[in-house]
């Protein structure tokens, strides 16, 4: 049990550092799409990187234990390898101890990045905000308990919209029938207090 533990603190913490790297970030997040796996080739067309940089990273994924091999194909010669998320991008400190703050922050500023770069091209292409969707901005102000709550029931949406999500996508693989392509963000931070002045630059 004891090695489980461990086993399973290394991979969030390998998970974390993975989520604070820009380039690794896209990665998963382009691989948490399919269920039956995606090409290294498919992965560069996503990213608009260069498959031999998707490879170097990937190669760490795959020895940190957050992807693997899904499937392999023989294509003309040669040995096509599909690839998919290991476990899903969820970083909560429920079950483990705090990250550094920085790592933290920064693992927030290259998701945060990363949304609105998809939030970006869908209103250019005209669908944002297109059928079914939802919209909630609450802001309050909490006492620390009241944080900690609202960070345990935001983990727990997150959790059951993966769940959600990974079913849906598995029925429309199975039916061969049309899928939408969805992105679903939750994000929780502190604000500055109304009227305060803005830090100083370095």
């Amino acid at each position: 049990m004891d090695r489980e533990i461990e086993d399973s603190h290394q991979r969030f913490l390998a998970l974390a550092a993975a989520l604070a790297h820009p380039l690794q970030t896209r990665i998963l997040t382009v691989m948490a799409e399919p269920l039956d796996g995606i090409s290294v080739r498919e992965i560069s067309e996503r990213t608009k990187v260069p498959e031999r940089r998707v490879r170097y990273h990937l190669d760490r994924l795959l020895r940190d234990e957050l992807v693997r091999v899904a499937r392999r194909e023989g294509r003309r010669g040669t040995l096509l390898c599909y690839y998919r998320l290991e476990q899903p991008l969820l970083v909560g400190l429920r079950d483990h101890p705090p990250l550094p703050e920085e790592h933290g922050r920064q693992i927030s500023i290259e998701v945060l990045r990363f949304v609105m770069e998809e939030a970006s091209e869908a209103i250019r292409a005209g669908t944002f905000a297109r059928g079914p969707h939802t919209e909630i901005r609450i802001r309050h102000k909490l006492d620390e308990r009241g944080c900690e709550e609202l960070a345990a029931i935001l983990l727990r949406a997150a959790e059951e919209a993966q769940t959600a999500m990974t079913a849906s996508a598995r029925r429309a693989l199975e039916q061969a029938s049309p899928s939408i392509d969805v992105t679903a963000a939750l994000f929780c931070f502190e604000c500055p207090a109304r009227g305060a002045a803005a830090p100083p630059r370095p």
